[in-house]
């Protein structure tokens, strides 16, 4: 099944408004928590597609940075600022 490129693109888009709006530098541990949580469903939607689609290397690439998403907000949830 071929990929809805438009879908990835809006799953980017959406990746990229959550990382700036909760994950930036200025940042709560509320609003990480909630990144956590939105970044576990967008993964799992990706995941889906990678599921059920052909090879696709944007999709794979996608799937590859909202793994690196959630690895900068659990680090991020576990460090503490002096």
């Amino acid at each position: 099944m071929p990929v809805d490129l438009e879908l990835v693109k809006l799953h980017v888009h959406n990746l990229q408004a959550l990382m700036r709006n909760k994950v930036g530098i200025v940042r709560s541990t509320e609003d990480l928590k909630g990144a956590a949580r939105q970044l576990k469903v967008l993964h799992g939607k990706v995941r889906r597609l990678l599921s059920i689609s052909a090879v696709n290397p944007t999709l794979y690439e996608q799937a590859n940075i909202l793994d690196v998403a959630q690895m900068i907000v659990s680090h991020s949830l576990v460090r503490r600022e002096d």
